[in-house]
């Protein structure tokens, strides 16, 4: 713990103090705390608190000089533990954001902030209790890491379908839940529990997080209540170290994470493990690295055995024999590092190995993105694409690829092993150089992609260069040929006795041989096509091809035509249509639009059959009165007479 600070409170030798305030009060700064007062009373002032702190006041007074003297003093809270804004030491209450300090995470899952000085302190007595117990810190992830877990409104196979899981509820979730430890959870834990103090870090709430702990440790021998939740860090979107080590001393820590990227600060700490997924559920079956279910999950996965292997590896070089093991020297930079250790460990994998891909890297992106080349770097190995001044030891190669250029080069210096990609696959899984005898390409397989050539021109090279430098994606889990047939990714796997749940699949539905074209085997390019006018197709009247009707055609171009004859006398004089042929109407659609546009048009027109009707009666009336006037118009008379019979006679 931090020393406080001591601000001394001293006044006139000759001043009597009178205290309004009792020893051990807290004060806040400009508090008044004592009366000064001369010895004949007549004048008086006061002693007020230069700072916030705890008051304490002095039975004698002390450190007489100069014509002063001590009657008490302020102790200064450091302010060390803060929890929700207020000092567990002092119960000061800051407001937000007011000082700067540190969050970190207790051992019983407890938040809380502590100043600068007192995060080292934690971090001094966090080092020296692991060097005194020789122990590392191992950080593990939970989802896909250790186990896999789902509700079971996720699946997609009845949960019946999947042996040896665990299902569970959530304290506060009604919701089920399913769960399978990835094989070999129960012995990494039990093995590593004794060279490592290990944390739970996940993303899921607490309430999730300790349901889990409870699950996989219910004794708390492996954990003992260290959990870093979600919950506890609602204000950051990504993992830190911070939150156990707050002076961000990591030296002495190893995550086991399925995924780097959440890790901003500290991914050199971060071992990575492939991601283990057990069940089919909707949120992953489009995620093409993971698995298609049980069929495979618990026989091929091996992977915390290997991890567990490698972390006993980078505990025992840290811990080895020679060179100071202590906190200064671990704290000052100069000590050891499990960093360095598993970045060594790795490196040795590939030391030696110069790599020269062919065919299996694609031309149209830099080699540095390409997967197979970051593996081979990360891992300690010189990549290259050509063998100009290059020392190759290893050419990694497409079995379809035999034949080419630098086949025939790599093969002519006699001392190359020519390898599949898997192998560099394997061996990074593995943290250790496989047996290249296992993965080498055997020349006497079929290879009909590339034929062998002659020795090429100086002035093929480029282009010959291109052809045998054709991209062959990797499957980074398998590049092995299979001779399995490969399923579907989207397709759920049949099960026995039960039908199977509607899924998603890339399988072309075949349509009904009556909703086929008439014609449509033939092919398109023996259509002759002629120029010039086509011939006339007869339809039956009044049906287009679609389906709709042409009738509103006709009433378009009669509406246009009407137009066109001025009106007489200011009056609307419609000219009567010709009788059509009856024809049988056919069946109508509702869905077309031409239907529906002639059903407009017929609700239109009885819409302003009552105005049209009032309109000829008020010309009839017209018509009378000019009668008496003058002598009637018998071409008007017939107009009018036209138009009663069209409005009249159509209902």
């Amino acid at each position: 713990m931090a020393t406080n600070t001591l601000i001394r409170l001293r006044c006139a030798t000759q001043l009597d103090v009178q205290w309004r305030l009792s020893d051990g009060v807290v004060v806040k700064e400009g508090d008044v705390l004592a009366e000064l007062m001369t010895l004949e009373k007549t004048t008086s002032t006061v002693l007020a608190s230069p700072v916030y702190g705890t008051l304490k006041i002095l039975q004698e007074r002390q450190n007489e000089s100069n014509g002063e003297v001590d009657v008490g003093y302020i102790i200064v809270c450091q302010h060390d533990l803060v929890r929700d804004n207020l000092c567990l030491m002092c119960m000061y209450k800051f407001e937000d954001g007011a000082r700067h300090t540190v969050k970190v995470i207790l051992n019983d899952g407890q938040a809380m902030h502590v100043s600068e000085n007192q995060a080292k302190q934690m971090d001094n007595d966090n080092i020296a209790r692991m060097l005194k117990n020789a122990k590392l810190t191992l950080v593990l992830d939970l989802d896909h890491t250790l186990l896999h877990a789902v509700r079971h409104e996720d699946l997609i196979d009845p949960v019946e379908n999947y042996k040896d899981i665990i299902h569970f509820e959530i304290p506060g979730i009604p919701t089920p839940h399913v769960l399978k430890l990835r094989p070999g959870l129960s012995t990494f834990l039990n093995e590593l529990s004794s060279k490592y103090e290990m944390w739970i870090y996940t993303h899921g709430t607490r309430q999730y997080a300790e349901k889990i702990a409870e699950i996989i440790d219910p004794n708390q021998t492996y954990f003992g209540g260290r959990i870093v939740s979600r919950s506890d860090t609602p204000d950051i979107g990504h993992k830190s170290l911070k939150l156990l080590f707050p002076s961000c001393d990591d030296s002495m820590i190893i995550v086991l994470d399925d995924r780097i990227d959440v890790w901003k600060e500290n991914y050199e700490n971060v071992f990575i493990i492939e991601a283990y997924r057990y069940f089919n559920t909707r949120a992953e079956i489009n995620n093409a690295s993971g698995k298609s279910g049980q069929s495979d999950g618990t026989k091929e996965d091996a992977h915390l055995t290997k991890a567990c292997r490698v972390l006993k590896n980078a505990h025992e070089r840290f811990f080895l024999p020679g060179g100071a093991l202590d906190v200064e020297t671990q704290r000052s930079g100069r000590g050891r590092s499990v960093k360095k250790i598993m970045l060594n460990l790795r490196h040795e994998v590939f030391k030696g190995c110069n790599i020269v891909f062919s065919g299996v890297i694609p031309q149209h992106k830099p080699p540095e993105t390409d997967y197979l080349w970051k593996l081979a770097l990360s891992f300690g190995a010189r990549p290259s694409l050509t063998l100009d001044d290059f020392p190759i030891t290893h050419l990694i190669i497409d079995p379809r690829r035999l034949g080419s250029k630098k086949y025939m080069e790599a093969k002519e210096k006699g001392n190359v092993l020519m390898i599949e990609p898997q192998w560099l696959v394997d061996s990074a899984s593995e943290w250790m150089r496989l047996d290249e005898a296992k993965y080498a390409i055997s020349t006497s397989r079929k290879t009909p992609e590339v034929e062998t050539k002659e020795p090429i021109e100086e002035g093929q090279q480029e282009e010959e260069s291109k052809k045998e430098e054709t991209p062959i994606a990797p499957v980074i889990s398998q590049v092995k040929q299979n001779k399995q047939p490969i399923k579907g990714i989207l397709a759920s796997p049949q099960t026995g006795g039960q039908q199977p749940k509607k899924s998603v699949r890339f399988v072309e539905e075949e349509k009904p041989a009556a909703s086929k074209p008439q014609f449509g085997n033939l092919p398109k390019s023996r259509v002759a096509v002629k120029n010039g006018p086509r011939p006339a197709i007869i339809t039956p009247k009044g049906v287009v091809a679609s389906g709709g009707s042409l009738e509103f055609v006709s009433k378009i171009s009669q509406l246009k035509s009407r137009a066109v004859v001025p009106p007489r006398f200011n009056r609307v004089v419609a000219q009567q249509e010709a009788p059509r042929a009856a024809s049988p109407d056919p069946p109508r659609d509702v869905d077309d639009i031409f239907s529906k546009y002639e059903a407009a048009e017929e609700e239109e027109e009885k819409q302003l059959q009552p105005k049209r009707k009032s309109e000829l009666f008020q010309e009839r009336s017209k018509k009378k009165q000019k009668e008496t006037i003058q002598e009637p118009d018998d071409e008007d008379d017939d107009a009018v007479d036209d138009l009663d019979d069209e409005l009249f006679n159509d209902t």
